[in-house]
């Protein structure tokens, strides 16, 4: 393998540093045919080479190496095409320099499809990729935009947002993974979608979750919609179905497999169910909040009328308790007898209960309550010894 690798850099080297006048056309020929040559080789070679290391390191070493290798070859042809573009270089010339750029692309996606596991896709890719893949972008942008036009601006943003961010790291950081995952995204984006802005919304968000496009901007965005969506129901329980259903469609959705905007994060799929199952137990805990505040029945026996005592919120919430725990109180529901004592009871300072305030003292009971508690409960027990 280093033996063929020495034979192409000197070919390439011969290409970039030989007086274009002393090259023949048969000499030019001859290059392509010996380079077209080698390359039919290349697998079949790699494959065996690959075959005689002992350890996974040792494999995964050779591979990047070869891939390295063939990143610079290739990288140098294209400084030296590019070049010839401004120069009085023969088009001859410069017809041989492309054509083993596309030999040295061709070697490269051969060693990505026979050893992908081993292959570095976080390794820049090469000039002619960076290059490709801008005017692909360019060329195919305007339609991409087209397509997508019936979605609203705020989406096609975040949809749009990292071919710029490649754009505009192509001088550094355009990787094989970020240019796989880019170019499979333009692919599916592509596709026909449904009409009508729901539909078309829908189906963009599940090729994105399919895709992974795991961006907390996109997480976001999809939040608020599906929050948005949510106030138009009129109570917390359809609020709290309505959220079930979207994490059942959201659970049910598949991804593709070793594919993501971002591979070190969490998937699209799992941060939306988080969010939308934190939102839900929220809601949830605030349903049995109002429910267990809210009784259905109202206990008033009065007729309106409301019977004042001498004792303030804390201080006949502490009494109920003593009565409930020596049992002069029967088996009652707590919230029916704190809507029992709202609905009857005016207090000495706050005058209209609450059942949340009766609720709130009834487990945390302060000194000068069970002070004033225990001076009525003396004179309870002085009026009893005074009638025996």
């Amino acid at each position: 393998m280093q033996e063929l690798l020495k034979i192409i850099d000197d070919l390439i080297k011969k290409i970039t540093q030989t007086d274009p006048e002393t090259i023949s056309s048969n000499t030019l020929e001859e290059w392509i045919t010996l380079a077209e040559n080698y390359k039919s080789g290349f697998q079949e070679q790699l494959l065996s080479r690959i075959l005689t290391y002992q350890t996974e390191n040792e494999i995964k070493r050779s591979v990047r190496f070869l891939q390295l290798r063939l990143t610079i070859l290739s990288d140098t042809l294209f400084e030296f095409k590019t070049s010839t573009k401004h120069t009085a270089q023969p088009l001859n010339l410069s017809k041989v320099a492309k054509c083993f750029i596309t030999i040295l692309e061709e070697l490269i996606v051969i060693l990505e499809k026979s050893v992908p596991e081993y292959f570095d896709n976080d390794m820049e890719v090469t000039e002619k990729q960076k290059s490709g893949f801008i005017n692909n972008f360019n060329n195919t942008g305007s339609r991409l935009t087209k397509q997508l036009q019936d979605i609203d601006h705020d989406l096609l943003d975040l949809i749009l947002h990292p071919f710029h961010e490649a754009i505009l790291e192509q001088k550094s950081g355009l990787t094989y993974r970020k240019v796989n995952y880019l170019s499979t995204l333009q692919q599916e984006l592509s596709k026909p979608i449904a009409t009508g802005p729901v539909e078309n919304i829908q189906n963009i968000k599940e090729r994105l979750i399919y895709l992974n496009f795991n961006s907390w901007r996109l997480l976001y965005y999809l939040f608020d919609k599906i929050k948005f969506e949510n106030c138009k129901e009129e109570n917390l329980t359809d609020k709290i179905l309505n959220y079930y259903n979207h994490l059942k469609c959201i659970n049910q959705s598949y991804v593709k497999p070793k594919v993501a905007l971002y591979p070190d994060g969490n998937s699209l799929k799992e941060m939306l169910a988080d969010v939308i199952t934190e939102e839900i137990y929220a809601m949830e805990k605030e349903h049995q909040y109002n429910s267990y505040y809210e009784p259905v029945q109202k206990h008033s026996v009065s007729g309106g009328i409301k019977i004042p005592i001498n004792l303030s919120v804390p201080q006949l919430a502490c009494i109920t308790r003593l009565f409930v725990k020596i049992g002069l109180i029967g088996n009652i529901k707590l919230i029916d007898l704190f809507d029992f004592l709202s609905n009857n009871i005016l207090t000495k300072k706050a005058g209209n209960l609450s059942v949340k305030n009766l609720n709130n003292h009834y487990y945390e009971t302060d000194d000068k309550s069970i002070a004033t508690v225990k001076e009525f409960m003396i004179a309870i027990i002085n009026e009893i010894n005074k009638a025996k």
